[in-house]
Formats: C-alpha cells, sequence, structure tokens
C-alpha cells in the first residue's frame, strides 16, 4: 500500500554558504533526490531522506549557487524530474550538464494515456479485477 508523503514530514534546511552546500553534497550522494527548480533558475528545493534542502540565488550569492546546481544535475546524486527533456535544455544554457535522471514524471505521464491504461486493465498481469491497476508496467530506460 502506498503511503502520501507529506511536506509537514520533511526537516527544512537553508543553504546560504560553501560550507551548507558541501554538507548537502556529503548528504546525498549516490541517493534518489526529488529536485524542483523555480522560474527562471533562481531557486531550487531537494526533497531526499526526509530533509527539504532549498536554495535561491538571492540568499547564497551566484557562484554558490551554480555550484549547488552543477552538483545537483550531475551524475552525483539519482534524480527524479518532470519535463527532464525542457529542464536540460534550460540547464545547458547555465552551462549545466543534465545526468543520472531516474524518472520522468512528463513521460511517465505521457506513457500511462488511456490507451495503454486501457490495455493494462484487461491485462491480468497487471490487473486483477480489469478496473483497478495492481501494477503498472516498468520500462528498463527512458
Amino acid at each position: 500500500e502506498s503511503e502520501v508523503v507529506t511536506l509537514e514530514k520533511y526537516e527544512e534546511i537553508t543553504l546560504k554558504s560553501a560550507e551548507d552546500v558541501e554538507a548537502f553534497k556529503s548528504s546525498v550522494f549516490g541517493k534518489n533526490c526529488v529536485a524542483v527548480t523555480a522560474e527562471g533558475f533562481m531557486g531550487c528545493v531537494v526533497a531526499c531522506d526526509g530533509k527539504l534542502y532549498k536554495i535561491s540565488r538571492s540568499d547564497c550569492g551566484e557562484e554558490i549557487f551554480v555550484d549547488f546546481m552543477k552538483y545537483l544535475f550531475s551524475d552525483a546524486t539519482k534524480k527524479t524530474l518532470h519535463d527532464k527533456k525542457t529542464l536540460a535544455r534550460e540547464l545547458r544554457s547555465e552551462g549545466i550538464v543534465c545526468e543520472n535522471v531516474v524518472f520522468d514524471t512528463a513521460l511517465a505521464a505521457y506513457n500511462a494515456g488511456p490507451g495503454n491504461v486501457d490495455k493494462w486493465l484487461s491485462d491480468a498481469e497487471f490487473s486483477a479485477d480489469g478496473k483497478t491497476l495492481d501494477k503498472i508496467p516498468r520500462y528498463s530506460k527512458m
């Protein structure tokens, strides 16, 4: 049974210094993170291991913020994102490469369109009653 996770369960940590960013790096290395960026890359929120890391250009300055973004979107962390294609294009404009994305919610939503859901519902491997999906097919690569 799945659990709804609310932000109240997360410890909030605001990153404001180079030391904060270094502590973030050691804390999330190799872990799966959910990252949300603000429009225009003015800020970012990262959920990982029960912590909600927040950073903004205005709080920490340009150099520290760019260092954080380069690390976050490197292959050092696994990421769940929405619309990786658009985000990667925006990151490239900032000189940042987007790597190690393990799940793209936009791609998942597209894949699970009405035609696929109907097909999965009619397959006993995915739905015992034909009305509710017991599991969703998993694809090995995006």
